[in-house]
């Protein structure tokens, strides 16, 4: 859990932080997280151990941007049933439906980010049958990180309720959903090396 003030994570956590508060920064925080999560995964995939450090300028297209586009895709590929019932379902969405449609993204989104970080193509990383090579090869560990994911997801929902109790601890939630957001991503690379001889994709 300390892993997010380690390396330059400290230095990107406060620029999300602070970046929220400058108007032209605000509206690319959000991709800048995204963009800083899929280098957190790749480095922790190879250096679980070292905490990354920001790219340097002329890798930040190859190493930071483009992997996000496919981290992007991931999430509209895996969750694209329950944002399609969320836009164009019922004006009053079944809730238990809307929570099974949730549990699916939920269930094959870390198979996903995981196979655009080893394999480092996009569809090739959606196909069914690697997909599956990933949870069946990873085995308990993948539930563990779907375990994980989902703490992290409930932890998000938390922090913006108590975000909403009082302004006060706005700014705290703040802080502390980007450092969720460091963590999780350190998790999802971190699994990547702890299972590598099991993948067995040249990791």
């Amino acid at each position: 859990m300390l892993y997010a003030f380690r390396g330059g994570s400290p230095l990107v956590l406060a620029f999300l932080f602070l970046g929220g508060f400058v108007p032209i920064l605000a509206w690319t925080i959000p991709v800048f997280a995204a963009a800083y999560g899929v280098h957190v995964t790749r480095c922790s995939s190879s250096k679980p151990y070292t905490a990354p450090q920001f790219p340097e300028p002329d890798d930040i297209l190859v190493d930071f941007l483009f992997p996000l586009f496919r981290l992007l895709g991931a999430s509209a590929v895996a969750f694209s049933p329950w944002l399609l019932y969320w836009q164009f379902g019922p004006e009053t969405p079944n809730p238990f439906l809307r929570a099974a449609f949730f549990l699916v993204g939920l269930l094959i989104y870390p198979a996903i980010v995981l196979n655009t970080t080893i394999q480092n193509r996009l569809f090739e990383a959606l196909a069914p049958s690697d997909l599956a090579h990933t949870m069946r090869s990873m085995g308990a560990d993948y539930l563990a990180v779907v375990a994980a994911l989902a703490v992290f997801v409930l932890a998000w929902k938390a922090t913006g309720r108590i975000a909403d109790i009082h302004d006060g601890w706005a700014l705290l939630m703040r802080f502390v959903r980007f450092y969720l957001l460091v963590t999780i991503f350190h998790v999802l690379g971190r699994s990547v090396w702890q299972t590598r001889h099991r993948i067995d994709w040249g990791v």
